[in-house]
């Protein structure tokens, strides 16, 4: 059985890097001491700040994206290629991306909305894996036409953003997890070159009408959960929560809240790996720049800073 190459693969579309996106890429090459960490980029200007830094460390390499990424896909790359060029949502672009890179080269992707805590070689024994997080809407839901389903999942919202605003939510939503979906996510995944898992997602995504290949999610956690099942399998190892997701969607904010650094140990598994802040639920609910100055400034106040703080 063919394993995971000791690679790091990283994504990023737009024109320069963040401090938040610098921390992941640094955490994950010095954590894993990975002797290859590939950023593949479209758009980025290398001669900014941030992305001339991580090209001076060794073995950090940046490189833009050709349409080669995709000749190596047997059912469905020439699709893949064409809706790269086409579809407008950066989010679904980084999906095909990160699919093809996973297939072509194999390695270990992870989103720059994560800081990595401790060293993932164990995982590359695995032909493939990723983890699961706590849910109020699954892909299931999104096609859905039951009045019951949604009312759930308007209930599960409201419940998660009321634990999410209150400083003793954390502990609420520990209690109230048991009734959120449980669901495969591809913010983190390993896999060995050729998986026949990431093989077949190219196939699905050919047979998906464009209507739903254009949709939010569908080409990412929506097709990841479609294809494992949300189990493990011969090709993919599904694991739990705490291991790269110790904290959801939303209640994600916890990991910014004040007074939150003095509790790592709390928030922190031994099983946790990966720390998975969701950009997507700060930038709807924090929405403060996270920046060099944020970060040493509340380094010893919130979790997040704690955690950056090394890596700027």
């Amino acid at each position: 059985m063919q394993h995971i190459p000791d690679r790091l693969i990283f994504v990023w579309l737009g024109r320069s890097l963040p401090t938040a996106a610098l921390v992941a890429v640094r955490s994950a090459h010095r954590v894993c001491a990975s002797p290859e960490t590939i950023v593949l980029h479209d758009g980025l200007d290398t001669r900014t700040p941030g992305a001339r830094s991580l090209a001076s460390e060794p073995g950090i390499r940046l490189e833009p994206v050709t349409d080669a990424l995709f000749d190596h896909i047997p059912e469905g790359g020439a699709i893949a290629r064409s809706l790269y060029r086409t579809l407008p949502s950066p989010t679904a672009r980084s999906n095909l991306l990160r699919l093809a890179a996973l297939h072509g080269l194999g390695g270990i992707y992870l989103d720059t909305d994560t800081i990595t805590i401790r060293d993932l070689a164990p995982l590359r024994r695995f032909r493939g894996f990723c983890g699961t997080e706590h849910v109020a809407c699954p892909g299931t839901t999104w096609r859905s036409l039951s009045p019951l389903e949604w009312a759930r999942t308007g209930i599960l919202h409201g419940a998660r953003l009321t634990c999410t605003i209150s400083r003793a939510g954390l502990m609420l939503f520990r209690r109230l997890e048991r009734f959120y979906h449980l669901v495969a996510s591809n913010a983190v995944v390993g896999s060995a070159p050729g998986n026949p898992l990431i093989a077949r997602a190219f196939a699905e995504i050919a047979l998906m009408p464009h209507s739903r290949q254009a949709r939010q999610y569908a080409l990412g956690v929506h097709l990841l959960q479609t294809l494992t099942g949300n189990r493990s399998s011969p090709h993919m190892l599904v694991l739990p929560p705490p291991v790269f997701y110790p904290m959801g969607p939303d209640i994600s904010m916890h990991w910014f809240r004040k007074g939150s650094a003095d509790r790592l140990d709390d928030l922190l598994g031994p099983e946790t790996r990966v720390v998975h802040w969701y950009s997507s639920s700060h930038g709807r609910l924090g929405r403060k720049t996270l920046d060099e100055a944020h970060i040493h400034r509340n380094r010893n106040s919130t979790a997040f800073a704690r955690l950056a703080a090394p890596y700027v």
